[in-house]
């Protein structure tokens, strides 16, 4: 099947693979990619800034996490990610961060060094250390490896790369407590076992995602894999699982401002031709990627179809502005 792509500032990608002997599936990607302008609001990307792409490699944010390449397996819902620091507005030892946009609203409470300190007999955590920026990444939540084994680290399978996380009280003393805690479950104790919370990339390899797509079958000492609960989302499972339909998002605590702006429709549609039949499609808001270190905005749709592989056949979709006539196909071709 080929793709023609009639639409300024896109990126699309038409992936497909063979669901049987005689059935294609595909899985139309398009992104388009935003400029955040400083009163709020998008707008176009600021000169000087990459355009939107279509993710072929993994694609590296540093400390805050990867973005793994675009599949042809769906999201459950549309996935949220958000790329950027905990900004007080002065110097403080605690904050909060908050993230709001359709049934989502995650808050995330942020706190300065810590460790635990030895009063009376009992570990209690010192007072937060003073701060003016917080890298909202998994190094500062809850998690990490324990050193108490000879053979090794122990990982916390839900977050190797954060802190906090201890087997024995001994390796507790004056080590570090996360930075990062949900408002729900604060850490009171030194062996307390919190999920880790966090707005970046979650691997999916970690614990939080492969408890919900992997299911022991203790009776057949076996596993049932389960892709359909999320296996190829790419968000943190508290930002991802639901629909997010066009409206407005908030992001609270990290920066100067709120940060607010209108996630719009999806401005293109598909339109697909198979042998004699077309039909026109939309697309559905996949993920929404906001890189508040950039002031950048990518907003991916997608929309998944299978067709009957016949030789010879005419087989096209062409991506289209909504309500625009499009180009003449001899034109696109």
């Amino acid at each position: 099947m080929k793709l023609f792509v009639d639409a300024p500032s896109i990126a699309a990608a038409l992936l497909r693979t063979e669901r049987d002997e005689h059935t294609m599936l595909g899985a139309l990607v398009v992104r388009k990619r935003f400029g955040l302008r400083e009163g709020g609001g998008l707008g176009p990307v600021p000169e000087g800034k990459p355009p939107a792409e279509i993710r072929y490699e993994t694609v590296g944010y540093g400390d805050y996490g990867e973005m793994a390449v675009d599949e042809i397996p769906p999201r459950n819902g549309t996935d949220v990610i958000v790329i950027g620091d905990a900004v007080p507005p002065e110097k403080v030892v605690a904050t909060r961060v908050e993230v709001e946009v359709g049934p989502y609203h995650v808050a995330i409470d942020v706190l300065g060094d810590r460790v635990w300190e030895s009063v009376l007999g009992a570990l209690v955590a010192s007072s937060p250390k003073p701060f003016t920026r917080m890298p909202i990444t998994y190094a500062h939540a809850y998690g990490g490896a324990s050193s108490v084994s000879e053979y090794g680290p122990i990982p916390w399978f839900k977050n190797p790369r954060g802190k906090g996380y201890y087997i024995k009280s001994s390796e507790a003393k004056d080590g570090p407590l996360p930075n990062l805690e949900s408002p729900n479950a604060r850490i009171k104790q030194w062996d307390d076992r919190p999920d880790p919370v966090g707005l970046a990339p979650y691997p999916a390899e970690w614990g939080l995602k492969w408890e919900k797509y992997i299911e022991p079958i203790p009776e057949k000492e076996d596993i049932e894999i389960h892709p359909d609960r999320g296996m190829y989302d790419r968000a943190h499972p508290l930002l991802t699982g639901k629909p997010v339909p066009p409206g407005p998002m908030r992001i609270r605590g990290m920066g100067p401002k709120l940060v607010q702006f209108e996630i719009p429709p999806c401005p293109v549609e598909a339109r697909i031709g198979v042998g004699a039949t077309s039909a026109v499609r939309d697309l559905e808001l996949e993920e929404v990627l906001v890189d508040l270190r950039e002031g950048l905005v990518d907003l991916t749709w997608r929309k998944m179809f299978r067709y009957n592989l016949v030789a010879y056949e005419r087989r096209e979709t062409f991506v289209v502005e909504k309500g625009k006539k499009p180009s003449s196909v001899q034109e696109l071709r």
